[in-house]
């Protein structure tokens, strides 16, 4: 005969889903609270004609609390019918016939009680499997404890004894350190100051190129704004040399229309004046337009030219600003760099890139500003 064993994990699993699962059941049908010690049937089969649709050949029974049982009107539905089983098929009053009578007086389901009655006793023999074994685990702890504060005054003395022995060691490593560090320290003096030397020649050389190169850009800057000085002269004397010609050629038309309307008007319509000249005889709608219609184009060609000149001249304003302004940027770096250099100080290997951005910052903000101004 072979004998089928569990693990001890498995024994437990199931023992505990018998436990959960008995708790789960283990509720009154009618009002759904703990059964208790004692359970009673409330009712039986339904009582119906032969032939009835919808009659069950098994009847299930329900399973109610003592308290519901000794209050019979809590579990007798109309017609007498059991309250759980018309509930479950609706609570409609059709279905009264097909629901399950109600037991008056309830009979009590000894079997049910006497199974209740193994489930408690065993869950109580749980209970106190698990107390014992919570004592069990706090006797064990407080062993442990004391065998842990043992283990630590232990472990304090043997981390003292090597406390001392790595200071020790700890020293005798600093001193050698501090011998090592020494020396390097000495070797990197060395290597530092050849390298500033170096560096140092390279920025002068750097220096005097840019210095050039600042240079040119002056005087590049300088004839920019004498050729837009001359171009701003010839375009005024341009466009005085235009307004004038354009006067003259409104007054040669205003003359000739005026003698054309001369000629067509007769004799007495001409008088003179005490100078001995003639006065000029009316004039028509349309030459007066045309005489104010060139008036007004001289006068808006000449406001124009004043535009533009004004707008050239605050152009060659900025490019003597920017001019100033790069020179005092560069007089005072090359001033940093003769007193740094002069000093013995290291020079930063970026020294060239970080002038040449600073003045690209005061260029442009001082664009910026001009332009702002401008548009105002």
């Amino acid at each position: 005969m072979s004998t089928n064993t569990l693990t001890l994990y498995n024994a437990v699993g199931i023992l505990d889903d018998l436990i959960t699962t008995t708790n789960d059941v283990l509720r009154c049908d009618n009002c759904g609270d703990e059964l208790g010690s004692d359970t009673w049937n409330i009712c039986s089969g339904p009582v119906a004609p032969e032939g009835t649709p919808g009659i069950p050949v098994h009847h299930e029974g329900h399973t109610a609390c003592t308290k519901c049982a000794l209050d019979p009107l809590s579990y007798i539905a109309e017609g007498g019918a059991c309250k759980p089983c018309l509930t479950a098929l609706g609570g409609r009053r059709s279905n009264v016939i097909k629901a399950g009578v109600a037991m008056r007086p309830p009979v009590k389901n000894v079997i049910a009680n006497k199974m209740i009655h193994c489930h408690e006793t065993a869950r109580k023999h749980i209970d106190e499997a698990q107390d014992a074994q919570n004592a069990e685990r706090r006797k064990e702890g407080a062993d442990r404890r004391a065998t842990a504060v043992e283990d630590v005054r232990r472990r304090r003395e043997e981390a003292e004894k090597e406390a001392v022995m790595i200071r020790e060691k700890a020293l005798e490593d600093a001193r050698i350190a501090k011998e090592t560090v020494e020396t390097e320290r000495r070797e990197e003096d060395d290597r530092r100051r050849r390298e500033f030397e170096k560096r140092n020649l390279e920025e002068q050389r750097k220096l005097a190129e840019t210095k050039k190169k600042m240079e040119d850009e002056a005087r590049v800057a300088m004839e920019e704004e004498r050729r837009v000085a001359r171009h701003a002269v010839d375009v005024e004397l341009a466009a005085a040399k235009k307004t004038m010609e354009d006067e003259r050629r409104t007054q040669a038309e205003a003359d000739a229309i005026a003698a054309r309307f001369a000629r067509d008007e007769p004799p007495a319509a001409t008088t003179t004046t005490t100078s001995g000249r003639k006065k000029r005889g009316p004039q028509s709608q349309d030459v007066i337009d045309r005489r104010m219609a060139a008036s007004k184009e001289t006068r808006d060609a000449k406001k124009q030219k004043i535009a533009e000149y004004e707008f050239t001249l605050a152009q060659n304003e900025i490019y003597s600003m920017q001019l100033v302004k790069v020179r005092e940027i560069a007089s005072h770096w090359l001033t940093k760099v003769v007193s740094s250099a002069n000093a013995g100080e290291a020079l930063d290997a970026n020294i060239v890139e970080s002038m040449e951005n600073e003045i690209q910052g005061e260029l442009d903000e001082l664009q910026s500003q001009d332009i702002a101004d401008m548009v105002a």
